[in-house]
């Protein structure tokens, strides 16, 4: 089932630039291969460009570039890599 919201308050540029900035440093990149720390030091340029996208996207239902995502298993630290297996999925 395909579900459209309305956004009827626009994402601002200060939502995505505090979104931004809990980026964490030292973490894998996503299958477009940027890292957290690009974003987050270009913030002062990208902020803006993100909020427009994201507003456009839930304004004109536009969400055919951001279907995509992998889910996987992560074997936790300290945790035999049996036990991920069993235990929920993260969303990369």
């Amino acid at each position: 089932m395909h579900v459209i919201l309305t956004i009827y308050n626009p994402i601002t540029t200060n939502e995505v630039e505090k979104a931004i900035a809990h980026l964490n440093n030292n973490r894998a990149c996503g299958e477009d291969g940027i890292p957290g720390e690009l974003i987050k030091y270009g913030a002062d340029t990208l902020a803006k460009v993100i909020c427009n996208i994201l507003t456009r996207v839930f304004s004109e239902h536009d969400d055919t570039n951001i279907n995509g995502g992998k889910v996987i298993t992560l074997q936790k630290q300290g945790k035999a890599l049996a036990l991920s297996l069993i235990f929920a999925p993260s969303l990369c």
